[in-house]
């Protein structure tokens, strides 16, 4: 996390891993663990880094994380001291992650993994040229369908009546996107 507001450059991971190093191999050294601990700890990386690239139902993630608080309470000698340090580690991680996260939103972090080029598009909603046109139905218009105006093709509605294919209409509406016709009476 703080990789990515504070652009370490891999300074925050190489912490990291020296600092597992130095947890497991010193516990490793007291007769407090063995290896076991450590492949474990090890395995709960590997399926949280599966879970990240390959997202799914969340079971390599959450078997990931069972590994690790397995292999980081096993690693410790007395239960109740890793219990506590398992939870104050969970507790201050949490609030880091919220206070850095919250920073984050005000900061330019995110400038690298969000977009933040406009995409504008313009589309032709003007139809008021069709306004008081005539054409044909070439749909059953109940209350949508498609006319048929100087050779083009749109889709149009009516307020009221349905309308058969292949009569006479008149635009008489435009609201936005929607042409409104009603049958034109001959």
């Amino acid at each position: 996390m703080f990789e990515l507001f504070f652009n370490l450059k891999g300074l925050g991971v190489g912490f990291a891993i020296i600092s597992l190093v130095l947890f497991f191999m010193g516990n490793i050294g007291m007769g407090y663990t063995n290896l076991l601990e450590l492949i474990l700890f090890l395995i709960g990386v590997v399926f949280i880094v599966f879970e990240i690239f390959i997202p799914g139902f969340g079971i390599p993630g959450i078997l990931g994380i069972g590994f690790i608080l397995y292999a980081l309470y096993n690693a410790m000698s007395d239960p109740t001291i890793s219990l506590i340090s398992i939870t104050v580690s969970g507790v201050i991680g949490l609030l880091v992650f919220v206070i850095i996260l919250k920073m984050g939103f005000r900061s330019n972090a995110f400038n690298k993994i969000i977009l933040q080029d406009d995409i504008s598009s313009h589309t032709s909603n003007d139809r008021k040229e069709l306004l008081g046109k005539s054409g044909t139905s070439l749909s059953m218009l109940r209350p949508s369908g498609k006319i048929s105006i100087d050779g083009e093709t749109y889709d149009a509605i009516t307020e009221g009546n349905f309308i058969q294919a292949n009569k006479p209409i008149k635009v008489y509406k435009i609201e936005g996107f929607k042409i409104v016709v009603k049958e034109e009476i001959i």
